[in-house]
């Protein structure tokens, strides 16, 4: 993990990477933060804004309640709590659609494969025929020879 700076330049706050700053310099000016700058607060929706930029791969769901509640330990909380955002009404097996966005088909079929049959992936067909693959794959390495 690398470590970040917060600085404002001209009237924008901004974060840096430190390990990408190549050089840097003193100067006479005081830097001083505003008296009304919360800088956790900052941090949490920069970050936050961060993750959502990186989610550009939209899918359609249905998940199980139990998946609903999984669905942060495969995806993220950031993608989750968007995703839940969007949630439908439950149908009478109390499943609910969702729309999800993540950072690539490849990396969501890993993701969603994870949560096993509480999920269905409802759209684009290319992810579904993607998680379909990585289950049968993963079947069929896991498959019981009955020959003894």
């Amino acid at each position: 993990m690398g470590f970040s700076l917060v600085a404002r330049h001209r009237s924008e706050v901004r974060s840096y990477r430190v390990g990408r700053i190549v050089a840097c310099s003193v100067r006479d000016e005081t830097a001083r933060r505003p008296d009304e700058f919360d800088l956790a607060a900052w941090w949490t929706t920069s970050s936050e804004e961060f993750d959502l930029s990186l989610l550009r791969y939209r899918c359609r769901l249905s998940c199980s309640p139990s998946g609903l509640r999984r669905l942060h330990e495969a995806v993220g909380a950031t993608a989750a709590r968007a995703a839940l955002s969007s949630a439908g009404e439950p149908d009478a097996e109390g499943w609910v659609e969702v729309e999800l966005h993540g950072e690539g088909r490849e990396v969501l079929a890993n993701q969603l494969l994870s949560l096993g049959p509480r999920v269905e992936v409802l759209a684009p067909t290319e992810l579904r025929a993607a998680v379909f693959e990585l289950a049968d794959a993963t079947a069929a390495r896991h498959r019981c020879s009955t020959a003894s």
